[in-house]
């Protein structure tokens, strides 16, 4: 993708403005991303009566990696039972 295809944003996180060049088609989804993480936020500063942002992002983080893991070993298991499923079949053939 060429750069003259991407159109530069600044977006809002945390306070904190990030500069990105995105393809337009995926502005709109970005634009959603961003929201959905400064609601989050929003509601782990309320939840735990955070004073500062970066710990209600340090919360949203660990959040994303606990999820991404668990995603992780959820693929990792659906293949091994993949494979299991086609032992048994030669197994039992």
């Amino acid at each position: 993708m060429a750069d003259t295809e991407l159109k530069s944003l600044r977006l809002t996180i945390a306070g904190k403005v990030v500069p990105i060049r995105v393809h337009p088609s995926e502005e709109a989804m970005i634009q959603g991303v961003v929201k959905a993480l400064n609601e989050q936020i929003n509601q782990y500063q309320i939840d735990y009566k955070l004073r500062d942002k970066m710990d209600g992002v340090v919360m949203l983080l660990l959040t994303y990696a606990i999820d991404s893991k668990r995603m992780e070993n959820i693929k990792a298991n659906s293949k091994v039972n993949e494979l299991l499923s086609q032992i048994e079949e030669i197994v039992s053939a």
